[in-house]
């Protein structure tokens, strides 16, 4: 077993695994299906995973991926695997997600949730059960037809393109803007949804937008103008 000291994160390897009701350990090469779940679990470490090692702290950002916007050894690790369909059991099982995120990614992708870490009485968060309600209303992305297309936006994927339309246009309006004050504005909460997300998360995708003389600004936000609010 990969567990931490308890069930509130897992291996990206035990989880894929689990999911299809084979053993962990039994496979050193995971099954075709396995590996496919495993690629999409690797995908999700760019927009709704924040993953950890198996002491339990955050891995996959420095400082140069999160405020200069260049790929981490860990982001380019996940590239490679998911490019090359490569699927390492040593390095799948140090990296480790939390459970309500995965909560989350279950949600997006109007999968059940699994009983091997969820119990059939189980409260679905705010966040997954309006997913969940998506689904039923006609699919996240699309019409019901559409909704299993690979073609479709995620919610997480509109959100960040949201996100990231608006903070460019705050920045022609607001040059002086660090990330970090972007971040605060009522825009990128309310209208682009940030306020579901983790920091990193945010400022991972609002870096990309940033001019080049802000990324690089660290500190306390500067309090900027409300356009949406008197």
């Amino acid at each position: 077993m990969t567990l931490l000291h308890n069930m509130d994160m897992l291996s990206l390897w035990e989880i894929a695994h689990r999911m299809h009701g084979i053993p962990p350990d039994e496979h050193e090469d995971p099954p075709s299906d396995v590996g496919d779940t495993l690629r999409e679990l690797l995908v999700g470490t760019s927009d709704v995973f924040n993953p950890y090692d198996s002491g339990g702290n955050p891995i996959g950002y420095g400082i140069a991926s999160v405020f200069l916007g260049r790929p981490s050894k860990f982001e380019r690790r996940v590239e490679k695997a998911i490019n090359e369909r490569t699927y390492d059991k040593r390095w799948l099982n140090s990296v480790f997600i939390e459970q309500d995120e995965f909560e989350i990614w279950c949600a997006l992708h109007n999968r059940p949730l699994p009983d091997f870490w969820f119990s059939s009485h189980w409260q679905l968060s705010p966040k997954a059960q309006f997913y969940r309600d998506s689904w039923s209303r006609g699919g996240i992305g699309g019409t019901k037809s559409e909704k299993a297309s690979p073609l479709s936006l995620r919610p997480v994927q509109e959100d960040r393109q949201r996100c990231e339309a608006l903070a460019t246009r705050l920045w022609k309006e607001f040059p002086s803007l660090t990330i970090a004050a972007m971040m605060k504005r009522p825009e990128i909460q309310r209208e682009g949804n940030g306020k579901l997300y983790k920091e990193k998360t945010l400022r991972r995708w609002l870096s990309s937008k940033a001019p080049p003389d802000i990324k690089g600004k660290r500190g306390r936000p500067r309090k900027a103008p409300d356009i949406t609010e008197k």
